[in-house]
């Protein structure tokens, strides 16, 4: 400020501002298989220097994917396909991971999200994309002749070949090998 006769008056003060700053990631597996089990994680931190407080998290839950089990104080909106917590106080430096037990149900890239946001407008998001593939899972068995078979007497083993997993098999191979 400048008053009468050129007399000037200077003031300078440096303050620091604290706010909290929301970071949020979700992580699951790059590929996985159709019946396949895995925990989907939804990483919320504060970046910030103040607290964050009644932090609301959502994670929206692709619909070729079945929650089996949430951990916290989950609360699920099955016909959205969400997964929600809240979270009342997130301090600095602070990280709190909620974990979602899931399992594919069907072949495709399956894209999971998550935002969280705080009481005053501060939000966050991110998301993942699990690329789901189907597969065959051959299993062989031999069924052998109950009663036993005399020597030069002709007997039937039957070889059982079948697929479990959840893709058709194709140009199957097999052969047998008799020991003697």
């Amino acid at each position: 400020a400048t008053g009468a006769y050129g007399v000037e008056a200077k003031a300078a003060k440096k303050i620091a501002v604290l706010r909290g700053k929301l970071d949020v990631a979700i992580e699951a597996p790059e590929l996985q298989f159709v019946d396949g089990e895995f925990e989907a994680l939804a990483r919320v931190k504060n970046v910030g220097d103040a607290p964050l407080e009644n932090v609301d998290v959502a994670a929206q839950i692709p619909a070729s994917v079945e929650v089996l089990a949430c951990d916290g104080s989950a609360r699920r909106n099955v016909e959205k396909g969400r997964v929600y917590w809240t979270i009342p106080l997130l301090r600095p430096n602070e990280e709190i991971v909620f974990k979602t037990l899931c399992r594919l149900t069907e072949k495709g890239d399956a894209t999971f999200a998550v935002v969280g946001a705080d009481q005053t407008g501060l939000t966050a998001q991110n998301e993942t994309t699990v690329q789901v593939e189907s597969i065959a899972v051959l299993a062989m068995r031999v069924n052998a002749p109950k009663d036993p078979v005399a020597v030069g007497k002709e007997c039937v083993y039957e070889l059982v070949i079948e697929n479990n997993g959840t893709k058709e098999a194709t140009e199957i191979e097999s052969g047998v090998f008799l020991g003697v």
